[in-house]
């Protein structure tokens, strides 16, 4: 008698047990997988989704200036209030983007030399991030901002014009 309500408390163990890994697979908070032993796993933190690039981009279709820099700014914040957004190189390179149509050139090159490292840690904006078209083209908009004082709307902004 006792043994048979040990298997029976052993089986209930195994598939609570089962039962929470199954969870923690579906949620995304488990991970397995097999790789190659002489590749390395990158974890890359997903901050900036699909969503938050999705209303960076709506920010293009503006039809005026006012709207747009509305847009990106509301974006701006958005992305300030997600916890570990410095560590996603998407939310880096928008920020990066406003702090170049803001005028702001210590952050923009702030926000540059982070997408550096980043990228050179395996971590890399999404390709779907409207106006971004790599890193020589983040520096040289911010080039561009220093060389008109602050003014990006002296000079077009290097593969990063609106549309």
């Amino acid at each position: 008698m006792a043994s048979k309500k040990t298997t029976i408390s052993i089986v209930i163990v195994i598939v609570i047990i089962a039962g929470v890994i199954a969870w923690l697979v579906g949620s995304g908070r488990l991970v397995v997988l097999v790789k190659n032993p002489k590749a390395t796993a990158v974890v890359v933190p997903n901050v900036c989704s699909t969503s938050i690039v999705d209303e960076y981009n709506k920010a293009f279709d503006a039809t005026n200036e006012v709207d747009f820099g509305k847009q990106l700014k509301k974006v701006v914040t958005t992305i300030q209030k997600q916890p570990g957004y410095k560590d996603d190189a998407t939310c880096v390179a928008m920020l990066q983007y406003y702090a170049v149509y803001s005028g702001d050139a210590k952050s923009a090159q702030s926000y540059v030399d982070a997408v550096k490292k980043l990228e050179s840690s395996g971590q890399y904006v999404n390709s779907n991030m409207r106006g971004f078209s790599g890193i020589d083209d983040m520096q040289t908009q911010v080039d561009s901002v220093k060389v008109n004082g602050g003014n990006p709307q002296n000079e077009s902004t290097s593969g990063q014009g609106r549309g």
